[in-house]
């Protein structure tokens, strides 16, 4: 009994210790003084937990030629599933060369360690650089700009959170546009753009494509700073003018108007179709929005290092506003952000089926009777019954071996590939968007490399739930040269490893076009079509407009489908801003809402079908559409309450092939299930002279106080001394030329409703409506042409101020309507 306890003991020993995380050997050192070794790190040291992180370096070699690698090796408290990151380098004598690296840190990191090391693995050189995580209510700038003055102050753009701000010169710009993810916004201002190689170039628009926000100033020195990303900008190429103020720019930012004076050089061109000119003057448009995929492209015609701009002591409001003004991004648009419901849809793999009950009933059943009345009868039969003492154990050896056979060549032969990508699809490009997860399943242990093509990247799926469920060592390399690897992959039988990729593939051709109606009620309607001119077939086809999924079933491969519906509105205003976090509520202790306070996401949408499929569907049905589930919840922040769909209309539809593409070095099979989430051309139709914009067709945007939480105009929780200000406008497709009516409401949850002001844009001064006694909510509603034009902006913009009266005030919601004739 000891020894097969002991047996016993060791063979499991064995088998967890295959799972373990193995411990990378040090290279040996041989530190040579010819080289000289230097590295910059993310945004001047800051980081994005699990987003990719640029690393610049700059090494010299005065000593004989080398040839080996780069690595780099996070280091901190519980790096569990941190990869090695490495890249070839050759370095002749008396070479200098600048390059970047890249890698994946996590919340632990605490330094990166950069080797450079021979081929045969002789460490050169180290050196170590400290590096700090920006947590998600922290905002990351980078300002670019050859400016003799120096560079622009952004970091008093924020909420809650601190902004912090990387100073760059054109060469700090990464060449990997996953590597600009982190950032929440660019400036280029006063810098050479033509100086942009095309892989900069490349990821600076791919970039924006995903949803980054880029601005670019003019000035004097406009030619140059537009040089290298002219096709990205809202407003064409012009001239200059010269102009006495910029007072429009102070309106727009909500700062009295003779806030900034003196003689100003402006570039002035011609918007450009589909842009919006924010701020105006004197017709020379001062402030220009494009939009380019996801992202946004801001002009800006003054250069902000220069007089009277650079001594405007309300500049930071303009900042504030600018870059917080930006529409909320849809739920899917940041990739993978849920890595335990990732790491299970990487897991999920389909060909890995248990036998059915039945089957093992079946089995269960053969081997007793064999072993019993079948074994007994034909003993009895040959009047050998004491032959039993052989039989039975013969038929226990058979049955074992059987047993054995049949599970190893269930398993089956070749390893399992198990490819999931949800691929984000724009009109204006050509170039489509690729998150992916990767799971990579053996049927015996087995050490494995993943080579990806198309310029993906990929690296290990970084969470808590993979480690305890996954082998995700800490010795997985990741190359990066002409193509991105993984080597060093152990898998366990059984159990798989998981990555994530992302990348840029060719976009297919799928697109669509539809008219949203809106009537003089604010009631809205939906009428288009969706074109599949690709070689792919799309199942379970929908298409979401706000709140309202509309089916189309199976699109097939070059088929044209029309879809019109009736469209529930959103039930309450989204945000104005692409923040990363959901906005801070302190009455719920969180980022918790009441359900009828929380929009309809993409997952929320899909769970409807899905969920009918897992209790009607067949066994291998349900699989499917569990896979589908947990992979949708991957890129799901349920701690979201708003959906950053807007007016915009998409085409989502799943397919059964996978775009990425990649190698084993192993036979393999595969397992693909994709996404395509395909935005359509959309055109907004008003057939009567007036139109009444809901509260939920409102943007809303909170301008942050010192030592104060981002609050949300829903559940709003303010203490004694507090307030808290809020700007609303109309989506921008439904901008007012003349508004007849403003209505504000309010409503409480205690006896105080606070007190409610409005910003005058006339006076520069706020003016209070509502001094509340016993009030569960309050009303305002103008219509006088006056105070509409005291209260309400050129774009439709109203300032309400809440302010804390008499103890807590509680407000469930602030609502703002408008009515009026749309702007041309």
């Amino acid at each position: 009994m000891i020894f097969w306890m002991s047996t016993a003991g060791l063979a499991l020993l064995a088998s967890v210790g295959g799972s373990l995380p193995r411990m990378a050997h040090a290279a040996p050192f041989r530190q040579s003084s010819a080289i000289h070794l230097t590295v910059d790190v993310g945004y001047q040291g800051r980081f994005r937990d699990r987003q990719w992180v640029p690393l610049r370096v700059t090494v010299s070699n005065d000593g004989p030629d080398i040839s080996g690698e780069l690595r780099v090796k996070p280091n901190g408290t519980f790096n569990l599933t941190s990869n090695t990151y490495t890249a070839p380098i050759d370095l002749p004598t008396h070479a200098n060369k600048q390059l970047f690296l890249y890698a994946i840190l996590d919340v632990y990191t605490q330094n990166v360690q950069v080797d450079l090391t021979t081929s045969d693995g002789i460490q050169l050189q180290t050196t170590t650089m400290p590096v700090s995580h920006a947590i998600d209510s922290d905002l990351l700038y980078a300002v670019v700009t050859e400016s003799p003055v120096g560079s622009v102050d952004l970091s008093s753009a924020h909420s809650n959170g601190t902004a912090f701000q990387a100073d760059w010169q054109i060469e700090n710009i990464p060449s990997l546009a996953q590597a600009l993810a982190g950032l929440d916004g660019l400036l280029l201002t006063d810098a050479d753009t033509g100086k942009l190689s095309t892989d900069q170039r490349t990821a600076l628009q791919n970039w924006v494509l995903s949803g980054g926000h880029l601005i670019v100033t003019g000035g004097p020195n406009w030619q140059k700073t537009r040089a290298g990303v002219d096709t990205l900008l809202p407003i064409a190429a012009g001239s200059t003018v010269t102009l006495n103020t910029l007072s429009a720019l102070a309106t727009f930012a909500g700062q009295p108007a003779d806030s900034i004076t003196g003689t100003v050089i402006l570039a002035q061109g011609q918007p450009r179709a589909g842009s919006q000119v924010l701020a105006t003057q004197d017709g020379t448009p001062l402030l220009i929005r494009g939009t380019f995929g996801q992202g946004v492209v801001d002009y800006l015609a003054a250069d902000p290092g220069l007089e009277p701009f650079r001594s405007w002591n309300n500049r930071a409001s303009l900042w504030n506003v600018l870059l917080r003004s930006t529409n909320h991004k849809p739920g899917w648009a940041n990739g993978i952000v849920d890595a335990q419901s990732a790491n299970r849809a990487a897991n999920y793999i389909l060909g890995l089926r248990l036998p059915d009950v039945l089957q093992l009933a079946g089995f269960l059943g053969v081997y007793i009777l064999l072993i019993g009345p079948l074994n007994y009868l034909v003993l009895r039969r040959l009047k050998r019954v004491e032959w039993a003492w052989f039989t039975i154990p013969v038929i226990i050896l058979i049955a074992s071996a059987i047993t054995y056979v049949t599970g190893f060549s269930l398993r089956g032969t070749q390893a399992t590939l198990n490819r999931l990508s949800l691929i984000q699809v724009w009109p204006e490009s050509d170039q489509a968007q690729v998150n992916g997860v990767i799971g990579v399943l053996s049927p015996r242990r087995a050490t494995y490399a993943l080579s990806m093509n198309d310029a993906l990247t990929v690296h290990s799926l970084t969470t808590s739930a993979a480690n305890a469920l996954n082998s995700n060592p800490a010795d997985v390399k990741v190359g990066e040269s002409l193509h991105y690897s993984v080597s060093n992959i152990p898998v366990d039988a059984g159990i798989s490893t998981a990555f994530v990729t992302d990348g840029y593939i060719p976009a297919p051709a799928l697109s669509g076009s539809a008219t949203l109606t809106l009537g003089a009620d604010g009631k809205a309607s939906i009428k288009g079509e969706v074109r599949n001119n690709s070689a792919l077939t799309l199942t379970d086809a929908l298409v979401l407009v706000m709140q309202t999924p509309v089916s189309i079933g199976t699109l097939a491969a070059g088929e044209t489908r029309s879809f019109q519906s009736d469209v529930q509105p959103l039930n309450i205003a989204e945000p104005a801003s692409s923040s990363r976090t959901p906005i801070y509520n302190p009455y719920t202790n969180g980022y918790n809402y009441s359900s009828n306070q929380r929009l309809q996401t993409l997952q929320d949408l899909l769970k409807t079908n899905i969920y009918s499929k897992l209790q009607s569907g067949n066994p291998q049905e349900q699989q499917t559409y569990r896979r589908r589930d947990y992979f949708v919840g991957g890129f799901t922040n349920t701690s979201d309450q708003f959906t950053g769909r807007g007016f915009d209309v998409y085409l989502i539809g799943w397919n059964d092939q996978s775009p990425l593409s990649m190698t084993l070095d192993a036979p393999y099979i595969t397992e693909d299930t994709s996404l395509y989430a395909v935005k359509l051309t959309t055109t907004l139709a008003t057939p009567d002279a007036t139109v009444k914009v809901l509260p939920s067709y409102m943007q809303w945007v909170t301008l942050p106080k010192l030592n104060q939480p981002d609050f949300s105009p829903y559940e709003l929780y303010l203490t004694q001394g507090q307030d808290a200000t809020f700007q609303f406008k109309p989506i921008p497709a439904l901008r007012l030329s003349t508004v007849s009516t403003l209505k504000i409401q309010t409503s409480s949850n205690n006896a105080d409703a606070g007190r409610v002001s409005l910003w005058d844009w006339t006076t520069n001064r706020y003016v209070e409506f509502n001094r509340p006694g016993n009030s569960l909510g309050y009303e305002l509603t103008l219509t006088s042409p006056s105070d509409l034009q005291r209260y309400l902006n050129s774009d439709n913009t109203v300032q309400i101020r809440i302010q804390a009266y008499n103890g807590a005030t509680s407000l469930s919601s602030i609502t703002v309507s408008v009515d009026g004739k749309l702007a041309s």
